[in-house]
């Protein structure tokens, strides 16, 4: 059928790691589609699948709304790596132990 031409057909299994799709999101802005990632507790014949979310919360959702979780790509990694040195620097510029660098040539 032609509405059905871009759906991938995937089977969540127990253990894997899901993205649920947020029902507040808005194509035309700069938001997060997905949260998570969950682990699945449970799948069901009927289309749904139990995720452990936060705490101890079970929430049961359609599969329609999961998208396999797919870990963080390199690009996040490396961001998140640049965040933490920066903090890191800060923390030690702060406690004297880098001292603050002239930027361009020195005038006498």
């Amino acid at each position: 059928m032609r509405h059905n031409r871009k759906r991938y057909d995937y089977h969540f299994r127990v253990g894997e790691w899901v993205m649920v799709v947020k029902k507040d999101w808005d194509k035309y802005k700069m938001k997060e589609r997905l949260k998570g990632p969950y682990q699945i507790l449970e799948t069901r014949t009927n289309g749904t699948v139990r995720l452990q979310m936060p705490g101890d919360m079970i929430q049961t959702v359609n599969i329609r709304k999961l998208r396999p979780y797919r870990g963080p790509d390199d690009a996040t990694q490396a961001m998140q790596q640049h965040q933490t040195d920066l903090q890191h620097f800060a923390e030690a510029r702060r406690q004297g132990l880098i001292l603050p660098q002239a930027i361009g040539p020195l005038s006498q």
